[in-house]
């Protein structure tokens, strides 16, 4: 069954402060700095976050622990003198394949965990000449959301992301950019609460900056988002900030 969300109109207080029978017997026998340009040409930092893995010293391949009883397989397969990316998610004696295909053999080009686990999804990173990431639903175990990383907060299970079918990389003009309440199955879109930097043209909104929104504060009514964007005042790259709170629709 695919996720749905309700979209919800914006409303809250801006502040200035601105997973084959072939796959199933592979696991049976086998048991950051990247720059990203934005309109103004300002790079960024993505900051990789250290995981716990378990790593099978003859296999090579990586296991983590997830929420609810999940264990994420991550492994490489030579298929035919090609490497081939296979993701499965376990729970019990249960196991699905969620993701599989021929990469170069590259570390970077590997699908990535990061450790962002929800209670119902889980995210991966692939890099595809930068950093795009997928949501993908633990039940069905099928991906149902493709996005650009803008921050999140796992135990409020929010999650704010860039839309990339609106997106130009290298530009935020046309993208928008939403709060996902998985928890509610509500999204909101941010755009309004940034209309200050929208204003004007020599604001970047840095696109595909990691963990550009930072989840400050979580109530049953409302999110505190803090934003940090950069200002381009006489060719010097000033840091700003953009505060505002979104009103939560808890509503069945």
């Amino acid at each position: 069954m695919r996720k749905e969300f309700r979209e919800i109109s914006g409303i809250g207080i801006i502040s200035t402060r601105l997973f084959t029978e072939k796959d199933r017997n592979i696991i049976n026998e086998k048991n950051e700095n990247f720059i990203f340009f934005c309109s103004l040409c300002i790079v960024a930092s993505i900051r990789i976050v250290a995981q716990e893995v378990k790593t099978d010293e003859a296999t090579g391949e990586q296991i983590y622990i997830l929420k609810d009883g999940y264990t994420l397989i991550l492994t490489d397969v030579l298929e035919q003198g090609n490497h081939v990316y296979k993701v499965f998610l376990k729970k019990g004696n249960e196991i699905f394949l969620v993701s599989s295909g021929q990469y170069f053999n590259d570390e970077k080009y590997f699908p990535r965990y990061e450790g962002i686990d929800f209670n119902d999804c889980f995210v991966l990173a692939f890099f595809m000449g930068d950093y795009n990431y997928v949501l993908y639903d633990k039940d069905t175990h099928v991906p149902v959301l493709d996005f650009y990383l803008g921050g999140y907060d796992i135990s409020n299970n929010l999650l704010i992301y860039w839309e990339k079918e609106s997106s130009i990389p290298g530009y935020a003009a046309a993208a928008r950019v939403f709060l996902l309440d998985l928890q509610n199955k509500r999204k909101y879109q941010l755009n309004g609460y940034l209309a200050d930097f929208q204003k004007n043209q020599t604001v970047s909104y840095l696109l595909h900056f990691h963990n550009q929104f930072e989840i400050i504060q979580v109530s049953d009514t409302a999110v505190e988002i803090l934003y940090t964007g950069f200002y381009d005042y006489l060719n010097e790259n000033q840091e700003v900030k953009c505060r505002f709170s979104v009103k939560r629709d808890i509503s069945s």
